[in-house]
């Protein structure tokens, strides 16, 4: 499912029989994974600059962390990507 991802959804989200994803409509690679236990964290999906090799960080769990600063960190990763940086290989993460 494609939605802008905030606050108000991801306070909606509910426990399936299988894990799914919801991906953001406004900001590429930026998802929510809810698992069947009903733990639910952000992440961010990109290409890595050097191989173009698909990776995924974890930016944190729902519990812990707002839609909006989940989505600053996101934008933040977004960014060092584009500069070729790769945010999985970043010692200060």
């Amino acid at each position: 499912m494609k939605t802008k991802i905030t606050q108000r959804i991801v306070q909606d989200l509910a426990p399936k029989a299988k894990e799914y994803e919801i991906w953001d409509t406004e900001l590429d690679g930026f998802k929510v994974r809810v698992r069947a236990s009903g733990a639910a964290s952000y992440l961010f999906t990109y290409r890595r600059p050097k191989n173009g090799l698909r990776t995924t960080v974890t930016i944190g769990q729902t519990s812990q962390l707002s839609a909006a600063v989940a989505r600053d960190q996101a934008w933040s990763f977004a960014g060092e990507v584009r500069k070729g940086n790769d945010p999985a290989l970043d010692p200060k993460r």
